[in-house]
């Protein structure tokens, strides 16, 4: 199954660190002063002034994306601008413009039709275009003459910017299609230009500038080239779109989660990742191949034998329009391809409320996940327990979980405790990923986060109009439209093997008041020790060169930590490696009451020297919680301030643990049936746990476990004797493959 990335999105609850590790300090940065602006090498966020912020205002306006006035300043109606712009594009929804952000927003990787460095910017994907499809109709491909300029080989349309749309308005001007000045700005004249441009020469009339309408545009000869393949896809207003190209390679880099059909025999040559069918009365959802999920409600439109291919509606990713892909094989038994449209439908579980409580037990779902041979077996207890504490349903929750993690075998399940993908962006998932130090303080933080921010109406990601259930999450949480009808496929199944007929119960669930009085769930260490320095990268001891104000990156989020562990506040928005007047006032006080040092505001090395004379050899490390710096999840760690005075939460990379293990089965290939088979230690502790240990051969270990006792969330210290036969203890940064 083709896996994606969730978007790992900061909430008020981060707020709750001292670090305030999720709030963005304004970060000025500047944009290139080319035609193009080039990317200025950081994240763009939230807080960020400059040029390179008002250029990206002034492209999503023109876009259509709108964010009001380009000041240079990115607040919320730039973020939710940015947003819009990356679903639309099916890149990471994260509001932040980092490098595929920018290079679609300027269309970087594209080149004009002059051969310059400034691309034509386009709202949206070219294979998704009237345009772009009619120009395959004629069953050839154009050919370009050396006396006009070539193709961009991408769909020009309005919004679209630069030298080839000013190519086309001198051209259109010329050929007397008024369209104004050629100013490289694709308007409502231009489009109107080319519309009557294209009715003069019987072309589609869609307003938009294709390789057809480009070469009557231009006079360009074409020579014929036999198109033997159509990408079929689903298109913005949810219908079955193709276009058609000569190569199989060519159509299926562009068929996305579609397929490919070969013209020349009208069969299905590359099938879908996933598509439908009806069984026995039953109805599956196949994933690349394999029949995974059922649901005992079907379709009236289904029928045996009959494959269906889904699509996304207009105003929503919900996958409800279903068409026939295939009804029938060929004597060599390949899919004959179809493409009737075949009716609406949707799994009822993508629309069922998820504040709630599911009325099976722990048992009954530790039962299917250990029939299944899923590694989240003996994590039943847990589900529920986050269920009542924080009233999201519990059969969603092992839903989630099993299609996330692939029922806990996948890498990302296994390296780092993640069953939920959290932090898992599409650019580096194995990397940016979350690490969580047991898996059922994973799903009381997931259970915590959901219902604060996606379930809940006054939550920063509640969609009004589907509400708190799979297919509101699905607006904001996940950048695959195929996440909400897959876990609610997961629903289904295992309300079909188990035969619970109830999803939810009426039954009581804590308001979101009190969930947020209780606050996001930490994970007590009990008996952590740590040493300063970290990794390589991120070594707090390691002098990163002088520092001074309006200086930015890893130093200084380096120099703010020491800030905070002597005692010093930052600001609001703590370690973010952003060095502001809070920062500057912050080390100007340290050097005012340090002997020897001047308080100039500037670290120099004998500064960064007084910052880390203090730290001992040996932390303590009392909690981990999960936190967000630069972007990326980390790990907060709980640690003494350097002078005794309390305690304060800091970037865990800076700290490398010296008695924390993880606990394995002994002797087991991580991800398989084995593996599974051992993954409940006891009730309380599962196989990939952090534990503490006086040595890795020690049979004692120290942990902690989430519960809730019926009025409050509590986190409870534990111990437990390890069977060291049958488990061993690993350290907690050992690479899985070194099991």
């Amino acid at each position: 199954m083709k896996r994606k990335s969730f978007v790992a999105l900061c909430t008020a609850s981060f707020l709750l660190s001292p670090l305030g590790v999720t709030v963005a300090a304004p970060t000025t940065v500047q944009a290139a002063t080319q035609s193009t602006p080039r990317y200025p090498g950081q994240i763009i966020q939230e807080g960020s002034t400059g040029t390179a912020v008002k250029a990206i205002q002034t492209q999503l306006n023109k876009l259509g994306y709108s964010c009001g006035t380009a000041d240079g300043i990115f607040g919320p109606k730039t973020k939710s601008a940015v947003e819009r712009f990356q679903k639309a594009m099916k890149i990471t929804v994260d509001g932040q413009v980092g490098p595929q952000t920018w290079s679609k927003l300027f269309g970087t990787s594209s080149s004009s039709a002059s051969g310059s460095s400034t691309p034509s910017t386009v709202r949206k994907s070219s294979s998704s275009s009237s345009s772009g499809r009619n120009s395959s109709a004629s069953g050839s491909t154009p050919t370009s003459s050396s006396s006009a300029p070539a193709y961009p080989g991408t769909v020009i349309q309005e919004g679209a910017t630069g030298t080839a749309v000013k190519e086309i308005q001198n051209q259109l001007n010329h050929l007397g299609y008024n369209c104004g000045t050629a100013d490289g700005d694709f308007g409502p004249m231009t489009v109107a230009a080319v519309k009557s441009f294209q009715q003069s020469k019987g072309l589609t009339v869609d307003g938009q500038v294709g390789p057809q309408t480009w070469n009557a545009l231009f006079g360009i000869t074409t020579s014929t080239v036999s198109l033997s393949y159509e990408a079929y896809y689903s298109s913005s207003a949810g219908t079955l779109t193709g276009a058609k190209y000569s190569s199989l390679a060519t159509a299926e880099s562009h068929k996305a989660d579609g397929f490919v059909v070969n013209l020349a025999s009208n069969t299905i040559v590359d099938m879908p990742s996933q598509y439908y069918h009806e069984v026995n009365g039953q109805w599956y959802m196949n994933l690349n191949g394999i029949d995974f999920f059922r649901s005992s409600t079907v379709p009236s439109f289904a029928k045996p034998n009959v494959l269906y291919f889904a699509t996304n509606t207009q105003d929503s990713p919900h996958y409800v329009n279903y068409y026939v892909l295939s009804d029938h094989k060929n004597s060599s038994g390949v899919p004959v391809f179809n493409g009737a449209f075949a009716g609406k439908w949707e799994n009822p579980y993508r629309t069922a409320p998820l504040v709630s409580k599911a009325p099976e037990s722990a048992s009954t779902i530790d039962a299917w996940l250990g029939s299944h041979g899923y590694a989240l077996y003996g994590l039943g207890s847990s589900m529920i327990d986050a269920q009542n504490g924080y009233g999201v349903n519990a059969t969603y929750l092992m839903a989630h979980a099993v299609e996330e993690s692939a029922g806990g075998n996948s890498s990302i399940a296994l390296a780092k405790n993640n069953i939920y993908g959290y932090g898992a962006y599409d650019s580096n998932p194995a990397s940016l990923a979350g690490i969580f130090p047991s898996e059922d303080y994973a799903i009381h933080y997931q259970a915590y986060m959901v219902r604060t921010s996606y379930l809940d109406p006054s939550g920063p990601f509640y969609d009004a109009t589907t509400g708190g259930t799979l297919d509101g999450m699905n607006e904001h949480y996940a950048t695959d439209d195929n996440w909400s009808p897959t876990i609610a496929a997961v629903v289904n199944q295992f309300m079909v093997d188990e035969h619970v007929s109830t999803f939810a119960t009426s039954a009581s669930v804590p308001t979101i008041s009190t969930v947020k009085n209780e606050g996001e769930p930490i994970y007590l260490t009990n008996g952590a020790q740590g040493q300063f320095g970290g990794n390589a990268q991120l070594n707090l001891l390691a002098y990163p060169g002088q520092l001074q104000q309006n200086a930015q990156g890893a130093g200084v989020r380096a120099l703010q930590t020491l800030l905070i562990l002597n005692g010093y506040s930052v600001g609001s928005s703590g370690a973010d490696g952003d060095f502001g007047p809070a920062t500057f006032s912050a080390l100007k006080e340290f050097q005012a009451s340090t002997p020897g040092l001047t308080a100039n505001g500037i670290c120099d090395v004998t500064t960064w020297n007084a910052l880390t004379k203090g730290l001992p050899s040996s932390v303590s490390v009392s909690a981990i919680r999960i936190g967000f710096v630069g972007g990326v999840v980390v790990d907060l760690y709980q640690v003494p301030q350097v002078n005794g005075q309390g305690s304060v939460w800091i970037d865990g990379r800076y700290v490398h643990l010296t008695n924390v293990y993880r606990v394995v089965p002994k002797g087991v290939a991580p991800g398989s049936s084995a593996y599974a088979k051992e993954a409940e230690i006891s009730s309380t502790l599962h196989a990939g746990d952090y534990v503490v240990a006086s040595s890795p051969s020690s049979s004692t270990v120290q942990y902690s476990y989430q519960q809730y006792t019926g009025s409050d969330n509590v986190v409870v210290p534990a111990s437990a004797t390890i069977n060291t036969s049958q488990y061993e203890l690993v350290p907690y940064d050992e690479a899985v493959s070194q099991w």
